[in-house]
C-alpha cells in the first residue's frame, strides 16, 4: 500500500471514530442524566500532568483540526463536550494525558439563567473549546 493510501486510510479510521463518538455523546448528552456519562470524561478532580514537547503539541492540534471538521458536519449539534471528550479519547491513545474542564458563567442576555462550556487542555494549551474559555468559571475538572 502506498504512503498516501494508508494515510487516507488512518484519516479514514478517525473521521469514522469522530462521528460514531460524537453519535453516541449525543445520544448520552440527550437521554441520559449526567451521572450515566461522565466516566467518558475521566477521573474528577484530577488534573493530567504533562511536559508537552512541541511535536507532541503539533500532533495533538492536527488531532484537534480533525475532531473540529467532523463535529461540524454531523447533522446534529456536536459541541464543546462532545469535542472535548473525543480527542481526549484520542490523544489518550497517542499516550498524551489531557484534563477536560467544565465551566459555567452568567447568560449575557438572560442573568437569571446560567451557559456551560467545556475545554480540553493538554498541558498549558487547550486544544478544545478555547474560543472565549476564559469567561467561565471553572465548575470541574476531568482527567
Amino acid at each position: 500500500m502506498s504512503d498516501s493510501a494508508q494515510i487516507r486510510s488512518k484519516h479514514g479510521w478517525v473521521h469514522t471514530y469522530c462521528f460514531i463518538w460524537s453519535l453516541i455523546i449525543r445520544l448520552c448528552m440527550s437521554y441520559l442524566p449526567f451521572k450515566y456519562y461522565r466516566r467518558l470524561l475521566g477521573e474528577q478532580q484530577k488534573k493530567a500532568i504533562q511536559d508537552v514537547t512541541d511535536e507532541q503539541l503539533k500532533q495533538a492540534e492536527h488531532i484537534k483540526d480533525i475532531v473540529e471538521e467532523v463535529c461540524k458536519g454531523t447533522p446534529w449539534k456536536s459541541e464543546c463536550m462532545a469535542q472535548a471528550i473525543i480527542c481526549k479519547r484520542l490523544l489518550k491513545k497517542k499516550g498524551l494525558q489531557t484534563t477536560i474542564y467544565l465551566g459555567i458563567a452568567k447568560d449575557d442576555n438572560n442573568y437569571q439563567k446560567l451557559k456551560a462550556h467545556a475545554w480540553l487542555m493538554l498541558g498549558e494549551h487547550v486544544l478544545t473549546g478555547a474560543y472565549g474559555y476564559k469567561q467561565y468559571q471553572v465548575a470541574n475538572f476531568y482527567s
